[in-house]
């Protein structure tokens, strides 16, 4: 079952994907004929490094996962160190700013836990129903250890969301397994 909008063809939605397109094209996508090695250990020719959208580019970003989890009635959002940070605390602020009445929390999932203090593996204030948020999502390996971190705290999660998608129909499969999944672009948009 689909929990996010189905009206992603909306205007104030295409003008947002647009204009987070062209900067992703000329700040975030590397193409080389040596390949890159990717997080979940694919390589690849191409590399997306969602750390260079600058700040217009993330409150874009943070503007397109917004508007597809408006409906969710989630209260949290966050994901696994590091991208889903920026874009769980921008989402998180959005909200804020908009006078949501509540504001959306943010949180995140460390790799590891910590050695010292609490050994927390989730910091922040997940609090339920939660929307798992990554930049880049290949094999969904990041998402996946997220939603488990999150599910083993007995912490309601929804679903995914990211700003690109490069994986498979396998790939999407597996995280649609543990809940709706949606993305603003896919790999194929910028072939």
């Amino acid at each position: 079952m689909n929990l996010f909008i189905d009206d992603l063809e909306s205007t104030d939605f295409i003008d947002v994907k647009n204009t987070l397109y062209n900067i992703i094209k000329e700040r975030v996508w590397i193409k080389s004929d040596k390949p890159f090695k990717l997080a979940s250990g694919v390589t690849s020719s191409d590399y997306f490094n969602m750390k260079n959208l600058g700040l217009d580019g993330l409150a874009l970003a943070a503007a397109g996962l917004l508007k597809m989890i408006q409906k969710t009635g989630v209260a949290s959002v966050g994901g696994l160190e590091s991208g889903a940070i920026p874009l769980s605390v921008a989402v998180s602020c959005m909200t804020l700013a908009q006078n949501n009445t509540p504001p959306l929390e943010w949180f995140y999932v460390r790799k590891a836990s910590k050695g010292h203090g609490t050994g927390s593996t989730i910091e922040g204030r997940p609090k339920p129903p939660v929307i798992i948020m990554d930049d880049v999502i290949t094999s969904g390996g990041s998402s996946l250890q997220a939603i488990h971190a999150i599910k083993n705290q007995n912490i309601d999660y929804v679903g995914a969301v990211c700003v690109l998608f490069r994986g498979d129909a396998e790939h999407r499969i597996l995280l649609e397994k543990e809940g709706s999944f949606q993305h603003i672009f896919s790999h194929s948009d910028f072939k």
